[in-house]
């Protein structure tokens, strides 16, 4: 569930969007990832706040590699083992389920911005 939401201004003082703090079960216990989504709701990086993971497994969702499948994306996205489609990501090989529990935040967010209009 989204914890928190702020948002984002350039050096200007412009609005450039929204930063969104979900809360997820991952498979060593409550993961928390930041979620950033520009104002035409394309989501623009995540960022893993904490997490209790298994080293090597899990703990592998903080390399860039992982987290860079997010950008760009502004849908529902989903969790393939391989092959993604557009709004896919590839999942972490043997951390399913903290891929999934990261996924989850992420579209949380999207879903607020959808539901709520936020960033319209």
């Amino acid at each position: 569930k989204i914890t928190e939401a702020v948002k984002v201004t350039d050096a200007s003082g412009s609005d450039i969007g929204t930063a969104y703090i979900a809360a997820t079960k991952g498979y060593g216990g409550t993961l928390t990832v930041s979620v950033g989504v520009n104002k035409d709701g394309v989501l623009t990086g995540i960022d893993i706040v904490s997490m209790n993971e298994t080293a090597g497994l899990g703990a592998n969702a903080s390399k860039p590699e992982f987290k860079e499948q997010y950008k760009g994306k502004a849908e529902n996205v989903g969790v393939v083992k391989n092959s993604p489609k557009e709004n896919d990501i590839v999942a972490i090989s043997g951390a399913t389920i903290t891929s999934k529990a990261v996924t989850k935040g992420v579209n949380d967010a999207i879903a607020l911005v959808k539901e709520a209009g936020i960033n319209e």
